[in-house]
């Protein structure tokens, strides 16, 4: 089943169905249908680290057919470098998280779950990405695209709040356009392709580990507890090396 998987969907979605169905046989044990997972027994495939390193020229293709509020949330993965579903959750105001000294992110990717009782807890990981004249801009930009009272900062023209598959679907759609363009109903050209090859939002994240001066500071940004994770996993600019010279003949 494990081949099977892995060559339909490839090795990260051979990891997930399998982690789908172990968690399909745990509540069957719990209601009593099964006794045993059998997933238990199934190792999993090791998933290569993700190398697409965003251009700034791609960035820009794509920057430059977006919406308004795709263009700030793209700002803000760049600049903040956190997680799409941490820069959805970001409130429109909250003296607690828009602080004197910057924004204050507590990952949602801290959270854990309790050994003992299994229950979802929340770790004391959180990292603050200071001000700069870039970010202000961006959050004053994203504040005047929806009504003063609303939830979150990044929302729609109605003021609700976008769920991650809704703001997925809407990344996809305007990725779909940077590849192909878009045509008029006559079959004129009404928008060339911007980009040759597609790219995740979760890839913005990596271009800001990338783009940052160190490797340090990009493990402070990205709040990495390991510096390897953020040295092989994120880390993906290509490097420039000089030519060296030609052995005389």
């Amino acid at each position: 089943m494990r081949a099977t998987i892995a060559q339909d969907s490839g090795v990260v979605q051979a990891n997930r169905h399998a982690s789908c169905l172990s968690a399909i046989f745990r509540e069957a044990i719990g209601w009593k249908a099964v006794t045993v997972n059998p997933c238990l027994q199934l190792k999993r495939l090791r998933e290569p680290p993700r190398t697409r390193y965003v251009f700034d020229h791609e960035f820009s293709g794509i920057y430059s057919i977006a919406s308004d509020i795709n263009q700030v949330i793209m700002d803000l993965a760049t600049i903040t470098g956190q997680r799409e579903g941490d820069l959805l959750k970001l409130p429109n105001r909250d003296a607690t998280v828009y602080t004197e000294e910057g924004i204050v992110f507590r990952p949602g990717k801290s959270k854990r779950r309790h050994p003992r009782h299994g229950a979802m807890v929340e770790t004391a990981k959180t990292v603050i990405v200071e001000w700069s004249p870039e970010l202000r801009e961006v959050i004053e930009r994203a504040r005047k695209l929806g009504p003063d009272i609303r939830k979150t900062l990044i929302c729609n023209l109605q003021g609700k709040p976008f769920t991650e598959s809704g703001f997925r679907s809407n990344w996809h759609r305007l990725i779909q356009t940077g590849l192909k363009g878009r045509k008029k109903s006559n079959g004129e050209v009404a928008l060339e392709p911007v980009i040759k090859e597609s790219f995740t939002f979760h890839d913005l994240r990596a271009k800001s580990g990338s783009d940052a001066e160190d490797v340090q500071e990009a493990n402070n940004r990205l709040a990495h507890d390991d510096l390897r994770t953020t040295q092989v996993v994120y880390r993906r600019k290509p490097r420039h090396a000089r030519a060296g010279r030609k052995v005389a003949t």
